[in-house]
C-alpha cells in the first residue's frame, strides 16, 4: 500500500496587510495507486493585484495541468517533464495576456512550486523563488532553483553564497507566471522513498529561517499540523517580514 498525507498552512506574518499566498492540494488514493497535485504560489504586483494573481492561479492551474498532463501516469519521466514544461509556459502566457485587459491588474504575477505525484514519481516545476524541499533521513536537500538576480549573481560567483542573504536584489525576481515574453520553468523527476517529506513554501519562510532550522522543526516529531504550526510561528519569531504558506508531504509504502 502507498499513500500521501499532507497538510498547509498560509499567514499573512506580522508585516503585510494582505495575504498573497496561497496553496492547493488534491490528492486521490488507492490501495495500489496513489496521484496528486500540490501547489504554492505567491502573488506579485502589489497587494490587490498580487492576492488576486496567487488566488486566480490555484483556482485554474490545477485544471489548467489536469487537462493537458491527463493520462501523465503512462507517460516516461522524461515525457512527463516536458509536458509539464510546455504546461506552464502556456498557462504563464495566457495568465500575461488576461492580465494586460485591465489597466489595474498591468504587472500581476506570482512565483510558483508545484509537484505532480504518481506512485512514487514526483515531477516538480517552479517558477521564482517559491521552493521545494526534500527531507530524507536526515539529509534536507533543495531541488528547485530560485529565479532571482542574487541567485544568478551565486552562480556565476559573482557574489558568495553567505552575501545573498542581505544583498539589495535579494528579492528580484527573473522568471514567474504572468511576465513578459519567454518563460522558462525549471522541471525534474524524482523517485520518492518510504517516509519521504516534501516541502512546498514560499519565501516568507525561507528568508526568515535558515535551512538548519528548517531542517530541525522538520524532523520534530509530532503531528503534520504542528509542524506547519511551527514553521510559520518560527518564521514570525524572525521578523515575519513577508506572507508565510508552507504545505508539507509525507510519501510512504508499506
Amino acid at each position: 500500500m502507498v499513500g500521501i498525507h499532507f497538510t498547509g498552512l498560509s499567514d499573512r506574518g506580522r508585516l503585510r496587510k494582505n495575504n498573497e499566498d496561497n496553496w492547493f492540494a488534491k490528492l486521490e488514493q488507492k490501495l495500489t495507486k496513489v496521484y496528486g497535485l500540490f501547489l504554492v504560489a505567491d502573488g506579485m504586483g502589489g497587494h490587490v493585484a498580487g492576492e488576486l494573481a496567487a488566488k486566480l492561479i490555484v483556482e485554474s492551474l490545477p485544471q489548467f495541468l489536469c487537462q493537458r498532463m491527463a493520462g501523465f501516469e503512462n507517460l516516461t519521466p522524461d515525457e512527463a517533464t516536458h509536458y509539464l514544461k510546455t504546461a506552464l509556459r502556456d498557462f504563464s502566457h495566457n495568465f500575461h495576456h488576461q492580465s494586460r485587459k485591465r489597466l489595474d491588474l498591468a504587472g500581476m504575477g506570482a512565483t510558483i512550486v508545484v509537484t505532480l505525484i504518481n506512485n512514487n514519481q514526483a515531477i516538480i516545476g517552479n517558477l521564482g523563488d517559491s521552493r521545494l524541499y526534500l527531507l530524507r533521513g536526515q539529509c534536507l536537500e533543495l531541488l528547485t532553483r530560485d529565479h532571482t538576480i542574487v541567485q544568478y549573481l551565486v552562480d556565476t560567483k559573482a557574489i558568495k553564497p553567505e552575501e545573498a542573504k542581505n544583498h539589495p536584489a535579494r528579492s528580484r525576481i527573473t522568471r514567474y507566471v504572468g511576465m513578459k515574453g519567454e518563460v522558462i520553468p525549471e522541471v525534474q523527476c524524482i523517485q520518492l522513498e518510504n517516509r519521504d517529506r516534501l516541502l512546498l513554501c514560499s519565501d516568507g519562510l525561507t528568508t526568515m529561517l535558515s535551512e538548519q532550522e528548517i531542517v530541525t522543526l522538520l524532523q520534530t516529531p509530532t503531528t503534520q499540523q504542528e509542524v506547519c504550526q511551527q514553521l510559520i510561528a518560527s518564521a514570525n519569531k524572525a521578523g515575519g517580514r513577508d506572507n508565510i504558506t508552507v504545505l508539507v508531504l509525507d510519501w510512504y509504502e508499506s
